[in-house]
C-alpha cells in the first residue's frame, strides 16, 4: 500500500495550482474530462499525479478541519535549492532540524492555510 494522491477542493484554483507546482516542483498534466474544473499535478520522479485539485465557486473555508498537514520527502542533495526557491515566496514559512535525526525541514503554508512539510534527510 502507498499513498496515491491527495484531493483538495478550492475556490482559488489557479493560486493553489501555482503554490503546489512551485513548492513541490509539480506540473499540471493529463486529467480525465470531468464536468468540473480542476488539475492533476504530477511529480517528476515517476510522473504520477499526487495532487488532484477540484475547482469550486462556493467559498471554501480556511480551516483545514482534521487535516493538519501534508508531508513530502525530498532529495537531501536538493535542500539548498528548495530553501532558496521557497524563501523567495510570499507565504508563511519556517525551518527546523528534527532533534537527533539531522532531518532538515521546511514548513510552508499555502492557500486555504494548507500546511506543507518538506523533509530532507542528511546527505550521505
Amino acid at each position: 500500500m502507498r499513498m496515491d494522491h491527495t484531493t483538495l477542493q478550492t475556490n482559488h484554483l489557479e493560486e493553489t495550482k501555482d503554490f503546489f507546482c512551485e513548492v513541490l516542483e509539480l506540473h499540471a498534466g493529463d486529467r480525465p474530462p470531468f464536468d468540473f474544473p480542476g488539475y492533476w499535478l504530477y511529480n517528476q520522479i515517476d510522473e504520477h499525479p499526487i495532487i488532484h485539485l477540484i475547482g469550486t465557486e462556493k467559498k471554501v473555508g480556511n480551516d483545514t478541519g482534521t487535516l493538519h498537514h501534508l508531508a513530502y520527502l525530498g532529495d537531501p542533495d536538493r535542500y539548498d535549492e528548495f530553501d532558496t526557491r521557497i524563501s523567495a515566496m510570499d507565504c508563511v514559512q519556517n525551518r527546523r532540524v528534527v532533534p537527533g535525526s539531522g532531518i532538515r525541514q521546511i514548513f510552508v503554508t499555502g492557500p486555504h492555510n494548507i500546511f506543507v512539510e518538506l523533509n530532507f534527510p542528511e546527505a550521505t
